[in-house]
This record gives C-alpha cells, structure tokens and sequence, in this order.
C-alpha cells in the first residue's frame, strides 16, 4: 500500500529536481491504479501545465486508461486565467441555479414523491400506532 501524501510530496520534488525540462508521466510499467493515485498525478499535471511547463500522462494500459480518462488527465488542464470566475456572491450563484431549474417537471415530481412515499408512512404509522398501544399495557 502506497502513502499518498508521501507520493505527493516525492513527486513534487522530482518535479523540482527536473525543472523546465518537459516532464511526461509515463504510465507503462503501471498494471492497475486507484482512484486515488491517478486523482494525483492529474493534479500534479495540472499544477504543471499551470506553472508553465509541458507535462503529459503518457503509455496508459488498457486497465488505467479509463481511469486517466475518468478523471480528464488526457484532457488539457484548463489555466487559472481560462477558468471561470465564480462571480457575485452565494445567494446570488443560488438564485441563478433556481432561476434556470426545471419548473415543468415539479408538479410531476411532487406527485411522485407523495404517491411513492405513502406505502412507507402507512408502515410507520401503524409501526408507532402498535408500539404505542404496546407501551400503554
């Protein structure tokens, strides 16, 4: 089992070590990753690619490749300045959420909701309705 933060800090250093040389991560010798790590090493890409140097993840198998895929690490990390900006403040960002929802479906959704949740609340109000009677003896 690998430590990630361990990882972490080692690739940073090689990272440092080889500085404005191109640095690809070269995955060939790698039979499976995890999550985890793979979520890694396309961040460090991407604090790269950031910092102005060329970095790729390169020679995936076809068990990694899905998860390089999954996480975007054969996409192109997007720079601080092409990022959006979170603009106004949280109220206002959930305002323009509620604004863009889909009223349409709401009434569906409501009906639903109540038709499918009344089997459980029959079986908890006799539940309650039979302990309570139970306790009372």
């Amino acid at each position: 089992m690998v430590d990630a933060d361990a990882l972490w800090s080692r690739m940073h250093v090689l990272a440092a070590e080889h500085a404005g040389a191109r640095l690809d991560l070269d995955l060939a010798e790698v039979p499976t990753v995890d999550g985890v790590m793979m979520a890694l090493l396309v961040e460090l890409r991407a604090e790269l690619v950031a910092s102005g140097r060329t970095c790729e993840i390169v020679d995936a198998n076809q068990h990694v490749e899905p998860l390089v895929h999954l996480l975007g690490g054969d996409e192109a990390p997007t720079s601080p300045s092409t990022a959006p900006a979170h603009r106004g403040n949280i109220i206002a960002r959930l305002l323009e959420g509620v604004v863009r929802g889909n009223w349409r479906s709401l009434p569906q959704l409501v009906e639903r909701a109540g038709a499918d949740g009344l089997p459980i609340v029959i079986l908890l109000n006799f539940l309650v309705g039979f302990v309570m009677s139970s306790a009372s003896h």
